[in-house]
């Protein structure tokens, strides 16, 4: 490249970029001497391009194909979502309902064993109690007499139990019931009820019992009972034998529809209670006459049971 003639007093640029230099500049005499450095212009900072890419609106429906393609897309999401929802509730439902079963099996299981140790304590108090009655009645019939040796002494001390519930109560009381097929919940509320009512009998018998003994508090020797007291103590031995006849009654009409529920008091128990004659054929057409009114509604419901696949 080709220089211009310099003339006097006259700056010459050329083409190159004029760099001034780092070193401090020759200040005149008595001022300071300035530094100049060289000034670095940064680049002009690019735009960041966009994080996320934009893209046009779906254009609207154009046709009805593409409308009802539309609203078909949107219901077949909406069903799946439902679907979903209620797959997942159905299993919640049926987890529940198979730990509700597992618990009903084993307190079953339980009542089963309280039901056989509550008719072995029958077969050994009712005749405790009737003897204890014989020995009142004999008092009231022979005053200022002593008992007889063969009639031994008075004895209060019985066994009683009730029969659990608490797993049928949580799941009538969590909705799980609802989830059972109808004769399940059926025969599981049948037999709760016949065990509920086996219970209060066995909590009657303990409060009779528990009024036949209350003498002792004053004087446990039965023959200082006065002809009244003791006219009071036959009639609530009375009732406390009682009580057995309905604890006889609720445990054989369990052990008729839940057979699993045994042993149960025989019938000669029955009638050692209240001294039931031989039974006239008045009294035996009436026995089978309930027979048959029992029969009815149980092969009925029988029937609903075979036609939900249950026995």
């Amino acid at each position: 490249m080709s220089e211009t003639p310099k003339t006097a007093g006259e700056l010459t640029l050329t083409d190159e970029t004029a760099v001034i230099p780092e070193a401090a500049t020759a200040a005149p005499e008595g001022e300071a001497a300035v530094s100049t450095e060289t000034i670095s212009i940064p680049e002009t900072t690019k735009e960041h391009d966009p994080m996320l890419d934009v893209h046009p609106a779906h254009h609207a429906a154009s046709t009805w194909k593409d409308f009802f393609i539309h609203i078909a897309t949107i219901v077949l999401g909406l069903l799946i979502a439902v679907s979903l929802e209620q797959t997942v509730e159905y299993i919640h439902h049926h987890r529940e309902l198979a730990e509700v079963r597992k618990a009903l099996a084993a307190e079953r299981k339980i009542n089963i064993s309280r039901f056989s140790a509550e008719t072995e304590e029958f077969h050994r108090f009712v005749p405790i109690l009737q003897n204890n009655l014989a020995i009142f009645v004999y008092l009231r019939q022979h005053p200022g007499k002593p008992l007889p040796g063969s009639l031994g002494t008075l004895r209060w001390n019985m066994m009683s139990t009730v029969m659990l519930d608490s797993a049928w109560t949580s799941a009538q009381h969590s909705g799980v019931v609802d989830y059972m097929p109808p004769s399940e919940a059926r025969n599981n509320s049948e037999l709760y009820g016949r065990l509920n009512r086996l219970t209060a009998a066995i909590g009657d018998s303990r409060a009779a019992l528990g009024e036949c003994s209350r003498f002792r508090i004053v004087d446990p020797d039965p023959a200082h009972l006065s002809p009244e007291q003791l006219d009071q103590q036959i009639d609530l031995v009375s009732r406390a034998l009682h009580t057995y006849q309905n604890m006889y009654a609720h445990m054989s009409n369990a052990h008729s529809r839940f057979p699993d529920f045994a042993p149960i008091p025989t019938a000669s128990d029955y009638h050692a209670i209240t001294h039931f004659a031989t039974p006239t054929a008045d009294d035996e057409q009436d026995d089978k006459a309930v027979k048959r009114e029992i029969a009815t509604f149980v092969d009925y419901e029988n029937s609903l049971n075979q036609n939900e696949g249950m026995q």
